[in-house]
């Protein structure tokens, strides 16, 4: 086991790598479920160094916290009758790492999707984002936190925040498109590039440029599909 928690320290890419969230989990639930005199006879055997056995002490503590945490939060939602139980989903999900691979949903937007739903990250979420500010802290500048959340910038697409700025625009334009061509059929791409533009404040756009960057991106995405 400190082998594995040694490796937080190895990857600048730790909020991309679900292994290391599938590793958290492992550890939680078993420091979970330990009593206290199992865990006394863990940090007594010798076979267990000082610092992995706190790792699993404060595993314990944490995961506590979060199942009190449950508990409330179905309290919670069963004294206002909602319609469904947002903490039953993130429960049911906890585990379910390659469906969350597939989606592109990476650690850090499970993080801020629990956030802006009202809940509290389970544990193995915020252990590995602190455990990427602890590397860029120990990285000394070396590191820049981009590319320890989101991977080196791609030459020609820029930072995350640039990818998805442009990613937001395509679709933002592939539904006008589809939308206008039902109710508006005689209009040219063209013509709803201009619009699409102008009602972006883009007016400085060439549409046609535009339209080509966004004939390449329907493409790309049609290709990974």
């Amino acid at each position: 086991m400190g082998k594995k928690v040694k490796a937080e320290g190895k990857s600048p890419h730790l909020v991309n790598k679900w292994e290391n969230i599938s590793h958290f989990l492992e550890v939680y639930q078993f420091a979970y479920k330990l009593s206290a005199q199992e865990l006394e006879v863990i940090e007594n055997s010798g076979e267990v160094r000082l610092d992995d056995f706190l790792d699993i002490e404060n595993a314990k503590r944490f995961e506590g916290a979060w199942q009190h945490l449950i508990k409330l939060g179905h309290s919670f939602e069963s004294s206002v009758q909602t319609e469904s139980s947002l903490y039953s989903s993130v429960e049911l999900e906890r585990a379910d790492t390659d469906e969350k691979i597939e989606s592109g949903i990476t650690p850090l937007g499970d993080f801020l999707d629990s956030v802006s739903n009202g809940l509290y990250p389970p544990p193995e979420i915020m252990r590995t984002i602190a455990a990427c500010f602890k590397y860029y802290l120990n990285a000394r500048g070396k590191v820049s936190l981009e590319h320890i959340f989101f991977g080196r910038e791609t030459v020609g697409v820029g930072n995350e925040s640039a990818r998805r700025s442009k990613e937001n625009l395509m679709k933002g334009f592939t539904f006008q498109y589809q939308f206008l061509l039902q109710i508006r059929p005689h209009l040219s791409q063209l013509e709803i590039a201009q619009e699409f533009l102008n009602h972006r404040g883009a007016d400085d756009t060439d549409p046609e440029s535009f339209l080509r960057s966004w004939r390449r991106w329907r493409k790309s995405s049609e290709e990974q599909s």
